[in-house]
């Protein structure tokens, strides 16, 4: 168990594979506006291997958001990703104008690198009705987020990680993940497919309050897959396993600051025919929840070990 202060600073002290996170903050919502309906994001600094698809779907809430109008914020979105993208080469976002009217409005959102499509997702843009009856799911009861160490901390220990995961996991994340039960990196026991984080910025965040609806599609697109893994007995690092997110939905119940502690609730209900679907929910420390995500993704076991891809 780590206390939250000193976590933090050895965190500060970690060599990270890749640029400091500062480059991404900075650079994850410049957007350059070209004409009415599109958009492109120039390459992020990176080390990865492939573009992180919660990057891209964020990029394009944020496009689609901002031919909406004042007063509208995001209410869903449902993403497929088509191909996995370039680390370095610009991404452009063309947005259709599906519908405006007083209370919704719907956009349509294609991601390209080139000729290629890397994602098309719809999104629904909806007024806040706050006067609205409500309801919500209730919060798992789980320890404290400043009793439990830093999934950075985990990973830098693991001899586990495979040349091939290092540049995503043990890069600078622009968020703090604190797993409640064991993150298992390999080696793992079949277990229940459930898993709670703790999550927030790592910085509180200098931009607009509506962003954090895009940060939010960003940071629910990791583990969403992983934990279908649990209930096989297999660990996201295994060398014989070949991951990739199929489609990752969000729905937006709620505004909410990443500045502060989320607990991300995750279950599996299924794994079939080398498929595994997530579901999860957003709560803040206080127990509302905010958003509920699904997402189903590649899990295929290969006889021989995979090097240098995913």
């Amino acid at each position: 168990m780590k206390g939250d202060i000193p976590a933090r600073q050895a965190a500060e002290r970690r060599s990270y594979t890749g640029p400091p996170r500062r480059l991404e903050r900075e650079g994850l919502f410049m957007l350059e506006q070209q004409g009415d309906s599109r958009f492109v994001s120039q390459p992020l600094p990176s080390a990865l291997i492939r573009l992180y698809g919660g990057q891209v779907m964020a990029q394009a809430l944020m496009a689609a958001q901002r031919t909406v109008e004042d007063g509208k914020r995001p209410a869903n979105c449902h993403a497929m990703f088509q191909t996995p993208g370039d680390i370095a080469v610009p991404i452009s976002f063309d947005i259709e104008r599906d519908s405006d009217g007083r209370s919704f409005s719907a956009r349509r959102i294609v991601a390209r690198q080139g000729d290629a499509i890397i994602l098309a997702m719809n999104a629904m843009f909806h007024i806040e009705e706050p006067d609205a009856p409500s309801h919500g799911a209730a919060m798992p009861r789980v320890p404290e987020p400043e009793t439990l160490t830093p999934m950075e901390e985990v990973l830098h220990a693991s001899t586990e990680l495979a040349k091939r995961h290092e540049p995503f996991w043990l890069r600078d994340h622009i968020f703090d993940w604190r797993p409640v039960q064991t993150f298992r990196v390999n080696t793992r026991p079949p277990e229940a497919g459930e898993q709670q984080f703790w999550v927030r910025l790592k910085e509180s965040w200098q931009g607009l309050a509506i962003d954090h609806f895009s940060l939010t599609a960003y940071l629910t697109d990791l583990h969403l897959l992983h934990v279908g893994l649990a209930p096989l007995g297999i660990g996201f690092a295994s060398d014989h396993l070949q991951t990739a997110s199929l489609d990752h939905s969000v729905w937006f119940h709620r505004a909410a600051s990443l500045d502060d502690w989320m607990l991300y609730s995750l279950t599996s209900p299924s794994a079939a025919h080398s498929v595994a679907l997530g579901t999860g929910n957003l709560f803040t420390r206080d127990g509302q929840i905010v958003a509920s995500t699904a997402q189903s993704g590649l899990i295929r076991l290969h006889d021989k070990a995979r090097t240098g891809k995913l």
